[in-house]
């Protein structure tokens, strides 16, 4: 599985805004799905969600999505990790994935 959604700018803003809906609903029915097994392991998912969240600009979340995708086994790598390192770069985390910690050079920027 593999979700992008990228804004075109081609004028239709409410297509988009439809088309990250349902990327986002999609998403969430997948862990969902994943969570009812848990011999499954989620990095896959939250790979393809961290770069979904990263094309669309969301760098917080996409960070959040790194964090859960680590603690599955997953790794960076790739050029899409120097995009969003470049973008944002990675927050320290609490022992709570949702909650994370900025620095002034990511309040900055």
């Amino acid at each position: 599985m593999f979700l992008l959604v990228k804004n075109t700018n081609d004028g239709n803003e409410d297509g988009y805004s439809k088309l990250i809906e349902k990327a986002d609903s999609i998403f969430l029915k997948a862990e969902a799905l994943e969570k009812a097994k848990p011999e499954l392991q989620y990095g896959y998912l939250y790979r393809n969600w961290w770069m979904a969240l990263y094309y669309r600009g969301e760098y917080t979340e996409a960070w959040e999505k790194v964090f859960l995708m680590r603690k599955e086994g997953g790794e960076l790598s790739g050029n899409f990790v120097q995009g969003l390192k470049k973008a944002m770069p990675e927050p320290k985390k609490s022992k709570n994935v949702r909650h994370l910690y900025f620095t002034r050079e990511h309040l900055v920027n």
